[in-house]
């Protein structure tokens, strides 16, 4: 009796546990990698509000030259604040403004507050009091 060996034929492909290995080392991958992409999510919107509290304080100052005083409509300003944040000017006087910016994507307690001259400062939307001094932007993260 002469035992023969089966030769293959060409058919190729993974195994069962290669193929979880390789699923194992996805999920592991991305369930680092997606808290991560949400801070960056974050960071990107409080820095879309920042921004646009500086060109709203370019705005307001140049209200102030023309006519004396800061605005408390963005509409008079002409400023048009970028998708998704809002920014609502909480004082405008011949002293100073203030503002609030929040984002749609963020939680309602999260965003950020400015003020200039001699108006209030801001709470922040999370009810903490604006912490830095006038004219920088205070974040609630």
């Amino acid at each position: 009796m002469v035992c023969e060996s089966k030769k293959r034929t060409g058919v190729a492909g993974f195994t069962l546990v290669e193929l979880l290995i390789v699923v194992v080392i996805i999920g592991v991958l991305a369930s680092v990698a997606i808290p991560t992409l949400d801070e960056a999510r974050a960071r990107a919107h409080f820095t879309a509000i920042v921004s646009d509290f500086r060109h709203l304080s370019q705005a307001q100052e140049h209200h102030f030259q023309v006519n004396m005083t800061y605005a408390e409509d963005l509409g008079a300003l002409g400023f048009i604040s970028t998708q998704g944040v809002e920014v609502i000017v909480s004082e405008a006087t011949a002293q100073g403004w203030a503002a609030t910016g929040t984002h749609a994507s963020l939680a309602a307690d999260q965003g950020c507050s400015i003020y200039l001259g001699n108006a209030a400062a801001p709470a922040l939307p999370n009810g903490q009091a604006h912490g830095s001094g006038p004219g920088v932007a205070d974040c609630a993260r």
